[in-house]
């Protein structure tokens, strides 16, 4: 029975839980910069910002539903879980629409946005495509989705200088840190069982999911960067080595695999972390 390994984590999840209204929507939003162009400019990053997150969380959505499907069983605290996993990622859509309208409504407006947001790519991080996922790569693809968000929320929630930003991308985080948690033990409970070639398989699966997450996030890495007072390579850093940690975590066979042992030696060596962005 793994009920009882995931009662803690649905305990958590539901003591956990927040309300949009509770955020500091009254707080008064000032854009960062001394002159007219470098509070434009700020605008734009955070508004892009918000809108990354927005379209990577109706992604989340996507998935969830998918793996709410395949994940049906009597086990009542997992379910638990992924519930409110879900109704998180919901709060996560209606709150980042209600921020970027807000954040919109402030401050100078450009003349002209030569950078308009398009969510084909980050959508297309959760299309399935039209062959079949098995259950183990929807769920290692969560995974490695709800790592990456939770470094982003993190890092902007640290370093923003707008009061309901950081509210709003910490409460995200800390959601995001309750999923890592649950979603990591059900991966590990999952894959002690499969064999060599399985877990092979589902090591190259990882590399190029996480392949296709930076690729879908490298025209908003200048945001980020901005947003949170980093460099472009502090941040895409940031972002494969969240996907390299929550990865690490999987069990004993699964650090075992040459191809696992590679991807976190790139931690250590600037040449391999290039070669697998």
């Amino acid at each position: 029975m793994m009920g009882p390994l995931f009662e803690g984590h649905a305990e958590r999840a539901r003591r956990g839980q927040w309300q949009i209204e509770d955020l500091p929507w009254d707080e008064p939003i000032r854009f960062c910069g001394t002159s007219k162009r470098d509070q434009i400019l700020c605008k734009l990053d955070t508004v892009d910002l918000a809108g990354v997150m927005y379209h990577l969380q109706l992604g989340a959505r996507m998935r969830m539903g998918d793996h709410l499907l395949r994940s049906w069983n009597h086990d009542r605290a997992l379910l638990e879980c992924l519930e409110w996993h879900d109704g998180d990622e919901h709060r996560h859509v209606r709150v980042l629409r209600r921020l970027i309208d807000a954040l919109q409504s402030k401050g100078e407006t450009p003349a002209r946005n030569d950078r308009p947001l398009s969510p084909d790519r980050l959508w297309r991080v959760a299309y399935s495509s039209r062959e079949r996922l098995s259950d183990d790569r929807v769920l290692l693809n969560m995974l490695i989705d709800e790592a990456v968000s939770r470094t982003l929320f993190g890092m902007v929630a640290g370093s923003s200088g707008i009061p309901l930003v950081r509210a709003t991308f910490d409460a995200c985080s800390q959601d995001d840190v309750r999923h890592v948690e649950y979603l990591t033990l059900m991966a590990a409970r999952r894959f002690e069982s499969l064999g060599s070639y399985e877990l092979a398989f589902l090591h190259g699966a990882a590399v190029l999911h996480t392949a296709r997450l930076q690729s879908a996030l490298r025209p908003y890495i200048g945001s980020f960067a901005g947003a949170s007072r980093q460099s472009a390579e502090a941040v895409v850093t940031a972002v494969f080595g969240a996907a390299s940690r929550v990865l690490s975590d999987l069990g004993a066979n699964w650090k075992q695999s040459p191809v696992m042992r590679l991807v976190h030696s790139a931690d250590r060596s600037p040449w391999l972390l290039w070669l697998l962005r």
